[in-house]
Parts: C-alpha cells; structure tokens; sequence
C-alpha cells in the first residue's frame, strides 16, 4: 500500500524527491553483501560476474578487539579463480565501498561509500540519510549526519548499524543514501497570539473542506485527494536551486 498511498500523497512524494539519490561505485553487474557474521565480526562479500548470476569474487572479514577499541583484524580470500586484481587493488575496491575507519561507530555500525561527493555553497550543510520512505521489511536502523560541506570535503557516507545475523546488500542499481541540502541558519522560536492560533485554524478548515472536494478513490480501493499537490505545484518554485 505504501507504493501507492506515497503516489497519492503530495507530502510523501516530495520527501522521496528530496535532494538526490547516492548509489555505490559500482556497475550495473556488480553487487556486494555485508553480514554481521557474529557479536564482534563482519564479513564483507564482492560480486561479479552478469545482473543474472553474480558469482563471488573476494570475501573480506573484519574482526572487531574487545570492547570495540583496539587493532581491528582482518582477512582476505579470494573466493573465485576469476578475481585476478592484486591485494591491493582488492583494497582499493573494499575501501570505494565500505569505509573501515569509520566501522564499529557506534557498535556493529558500517559505513557505505557513495559514488558522488558533495560541495555546497557558503551557509549550506548536507544532511545524508538512508533512503527515505522505504519500511519494507527488512529494514535497517540508518543514521543521518548533517556535514558543514560548504568548507569540509566529505568523503560520502551513509551509515548504518547492523544487529547480529543481518545482512545489507549494495548494487549498482540500487541506492545506498540520500542527500539532501539545507541552510545554516538559525531558529527563533515564539508562542503564536491568539489571532494567529485562529489564522491556522481557519487555514486547516479551509483546505479540510478543498480535499473533500478533491477526494477520490483508486483501482485498489484506496481514497485519496489533489488537494494539497494541486496547491503545492501552483506555488512559486524554487529559484536559484543548483
């Protein structure tokens, strides 16, 4: 239902729209496979080969010292005869996609590389996060981070924490976060006056009234309304946006 209630509903629309999508260095045929293998081990897994048969190429296992602090320890092996590259550039691969200094913050977190880096103008942070309005089960706890990139070259990131047993699968299909732009500016905060309270509340009634009027039902018996998508794209648009 979600698919279609979001189509339906101008405010879930415009948060999925919001900034742009972050895929993974990959190619189209590639894909990868996190799993947290144990409490304290993680098992990073690389595939090639076509879209339709992804064969596995190397596996890379990170073990995380007690406590979580500590020289991590790692092992490479290479699981296909038809992985040719060196150690080091299977390094240079495992490192475009997941970036080890940042594993293990917080407890059982990794964090996946993006393909694209992002510099805004002065006065303008970007928020990354994980890919918004997406519960299908399973799902993963993202965090989100918002980075002053305007003077800080961030490497893009997006992390996530794994619970034991969990896997996160990549492809160069399929996003790995969202990024989106907002400005540094400050907040004041005020108790609204008694005539605004009222100004809000006629406002609500007025548009409660203009989306029973909208109001529809689909092929799958799903009521919606126009209301507020109508009003949105008769606003002004942004100007300037880059």
């Amino acid at each position: 239902m979600l698919p279609q209630h979001a189509r339906m509903c101008g405010p879930l629309e415009a948060a999925s729209a919001l900034g742009c999508l972050v895929y993974p260095a990959l190619a189209d045929h590639e894909s990868f496979q996190l799993r947290r293998t144990g409490p304290a081990e993680l098992e990073l897994t690389f595939f090639g080969g076509d879209a339709v048969r992804p064969e596995p190429l190397f596996a890379s296992r990170f073990l995380v010292p007690a406590n979580g602090t500590g020289v991590w320890s790692w092992e490479l092996t290479r699981v296909s005869p038809a992985c040719t590259w060196s150690e080091e550039e299977i390094l240079a691969v495992r490192e475009a996609l997941v970036r080890s200094g940042s594993l293990w913050l917080p407890p059982g977190a990794v964090a996946l590389r993006g393909a694209t880096d992002f510099r805004t103008p002065p006065g303008w942070d970007t928020v990354f996060t994980g890919v918004l309005n997406q519960p299908q089960s399973p799902t993963l706890l993202a965090l989100s981070a918002r980075v002053e990139t305007d003077w800080y070259a961030f490497d893009t990131e997006f992390r996530y924490v794994l619970q034991a047993g969990e896997i996160l699968s990549g492809s160069g299909r399929n996003p790995v976060g969202q990024a989106f732009f907002v400005p540094r500016v400050g907040t004041d905060l005020r108790t609204a006056r008694g005539d605004e309270v009222e100004a809000f509340r006629s406002q609500q009634d007025a548009f409660m009234a203009r989306k029973l009027a909208h109001r529809s039902t689909n092929a799958m018996g799903l009521e919606f309304d126009t209301a507020y998508r109508e009003a949105s794209r008769a606003a002004p648009a942004w100007q300037g946006a880059r």
